[in-house]
C-alpha cells in the first residue's frame, strides 16, 4: 500500500509519500513488514539560488524462526507423524512439544520450534539531506550539499528451554 502527493510552481516544488508493506513468511509463524515515509521539496528564492531537502523514515523488521533447521527438520520427521500436532495439550506435559519417537519424548518437531524459537528484529532509520546550489554565471556554479543516515537495530532472541522436566517447579 502507498500513496503520493505532489505539486510546486516554478520557484517551490513538494513530494511527500507514505507506503507499508506487510507480508507473512512462507514458514509458519514468520513475517516481516516496513513503512517509509518521505517528504522532498526544493524552492528557488532567486533566479541563481536552489535549496533543495529531502528525508526518509523506514521502519521495518518483523518475527523470524530458525529456517536454518526448519527445511532440515521437517526432512527427518517421521511421515506416519503429523507434523502439525507439535503440542501436548493436556496433562503434566501440556505445552510441551511433541516429538516424534519414543512415545513423542523425542524428536524437534520444526513447526514447535518455529513457534517457540522466536527472532524478531525492528530497524528504524532516518536518511536526509540539505543541498545549495548558486549559479555565478552560465558557465559556473558551486554546490553545497550534507546528509545523514542514522539508523537503530533492536533484536530479540528467545530460545525457550526444554519443559516438562521431573519435578519441575511452575
Amino acid at each position: 500500500n502507498s500513496i503520493s502527493v505532489s505539486g510546486g510552481s516554478e520557484t517551490a516544488t513538494y513530494y511527500g509519500s507514505v507506503s507499508n508493506v506487510d507480508h507473512d513468511g512462507v514458514i509458519p509463524f514468520s513475517d516481516w513488514g516496513r513503512t517509509s515515509v518521505r517528504f522532498s521539496g526544493d524552492v528557488s528564492p532567486g533566479k541563481d539560488v536552489q535549496i533543495s531537502s529531502s528525508v526518509n523514515f523506514v521502519n521495518s523488521g518483523g518475527d523470524r524462526v530458525p529456517a536454518d533447521r526448519f527445511m532440515e527438520r521437517l526432512m527427518y520427521w517421521a511421515p506416519t507423524k503429523p507434523v502439525t500436532d507439535y503440542r501436548y495439550t493436556e496433562g503434566p506435559l501440556a505445552g510441551t512439544m511433541k516429538g516424534y519417537y519414543n512415545d513423542g519424548q523425542s524428536g524437534t518437531n520444526p513447526i514447535y520450534d518455529a513457534r517457540h524459537s522466536t527472532y524478531e528484529d525492528n530497524v528504524n532509520r532516518v536518511i536526509g539531506n540539505v543541498s545549495v546550489n548558486y549559479n555565478f554565471a552560465d558557465w559556473i556554479s558551486a554546490s553545497y550539499r550534507f546528509g545523514m543516515d542514522y539508523y537503530s537495530d533492536q533484536r530479540t532472541n528467545i530460545t525457550p528451554g526444554p519443559r516438562g522436566i521431573a519435578n519441575e517447579k511452575h
